[in-house]
């Protein structure tokens, strides 16, 4: 496991994601909210791999950006 003090970058942990195209983008179902209520939004990759990204509090969301669209 890493040293929570060691530097890291985005490369380092999520490189091994550059290139693959996503497949499909889900989020937490009703059932999983009522259990734990943690929101989050997952990229699913044509690979079978996935990123889960966690929505810890509304002002601490993300930003989405559709230029051209």
């Amino acid at each position: 496991m890493r040293d929570p003090e060691e530097y890291s970058n985005v490369r380092e942990m999520l490189g091994g994601f550059i290139g693959k195209r996503i497949a499909e983008i889900t989020q937490h179902d009703e059932d999983e909210w009522a259990e734990d209520q943690l929101s989050y939004v997952q990229l699913h990759f044509e690979d079978g791999s996935y990123l889960k990204f966690y929505i810890m509090d509304d002002d601490y969301g993300f930003d989405v950006h559709t230029e051209g669209t």
